[in-house]
């Protein structure tokens, strides 16, 4: 299965972004978005992630995911079935897979808050968010009184725990988080989907292969790769 031209949608506000967002590169973007791919084909088709693998190039800029078994089992020509006829589910589940509660709940605690708005202002260039203990080391240096509770600290970029992690990505267990963001992966799902009432850009969505996954009155919900 291949995406192609995987964040054009968005491009330009992720160069932007990019340039000023400590060291996240637009290789990085692409990790992301293949690892919500893949999770949200093994989640559809009801296998381990494992029976997968992706790579993704800049040059196009695009993602591939294959199965991993000789010949294939038929799971991603069944994907691609669901994605055709129930594409709603499809996008519920990219929906959910990056709707993070652990993100969600760092705003609920003043510790984690302050910690995550601390590592803002940290060149990630120079240090990995994995290596926990550089990170509190750095963030105390700044803010004697915040927290050196490790389970205080995240573990990517975004403050998210496991969520778009993978037990088989090459970057490995921790280090993946490094190359990994929540925001990226929720704009770009976000940004699969159009909501309109103009006509005329229905049809031109419709021409070049939108699906209808809402209607309300006159405003039509779009789904287009």
């Amino acid at each position: 299965m291949i995406v192609a031209n995987i964040y054009n949608n968005f491009k330009t506000k992720y160069v932007n972004r990019i340039g000023q967002n400590n060291g996240f590169k637009i290789t990085d973007v692409l990790h992301t978005l293949a690892h919500v791919w893949l999770k949200t084909i093994a989640i559809k088709v009801g296998v381990s992630p494992d029976q997968f693998s992706y790579k993704y190039t800049e040059e196009t800029p695009s993602v591939i995911i294959s199965e991993l078994q000789e010949g294939g089992a038929g799971y991603l020509k069944a994907f691609i079935e669901y994605l055709k006829s129930r594409t709603k589910d499809v996008y519920s589940i990219m929906k959910s897979i990056a709707v993070c509660e652990e993100h969600e709940s760092i705003n609920q605690n003043s510790e984690k808050k302050r910690i995550y708005e601390e590592l803002q202002n940290i060149d990630l260039t120079k240090i990995s968010v994995s290596k926990h203990p550089k990170i509190i080391g750095e963030i105390k240096s700044n803010n004697p009184s915040i927290s050196d509770d490790p389970d205080d600290y995240p573990v990517c970029y975004d403050g998210c725990l496991y969520c778009i992690g993978l037990t088989s990505c090459s970057y490995g267990g921790d280090e993946q988080f490094d190359h990994l963001s929540l925001s990226v992966a929720l704009d770009y799902i976000n940004s699969l989907v159009t909501e309109t009432d103009s006509k005329k850009e229905s049809a031109s969505l419709f021409a070049n292969g939108g699906i209808i996954i809402d209607r309300d009155g006159e405003k039509y919900s779009i789904f287009s790769l």
